[in-house]
């Protein structure tokens, strides 16, 4: 099967940091597929683009997954007194 390098790319932090559990499940999915994985959280590691590179570089994929954070409002009363 394939190597697959699954890549948290979210930096934000506000309102807080979130775990990246889309990244998650799919390579949870990838994996029971038959896949090798590796998961990499960019915020978790700092930010660094040298990381990053160092970690696709020594897995070699096959494929890169990426995960992006989904930009919402999680403070549902300020939309609601703009109405």
């Amino acid at each position: 099967m394939s190597r697959i390098f699954c890549l948290s790319s979210n930096i934000t932090t506000e309102p807080y940091p979130v775990y990246p559990l889309g990244m998650a499940i799919i390579a949870g999915a990838l994996s029971r597929a038959g896949h090798e994985v590796r998961q990499f959280d960019f915020l978790a590691a700092g930010k660094s683009e040298e990381a990053l590179v160092a970690a696709v570089a020594d897995f070699a994929p096959d494929g890169i997954c990426l995960s992006l954070r989904n930009i919402d409002n999680v403070d549902s009363f300020s939309a609601e007194s703009a109405w």
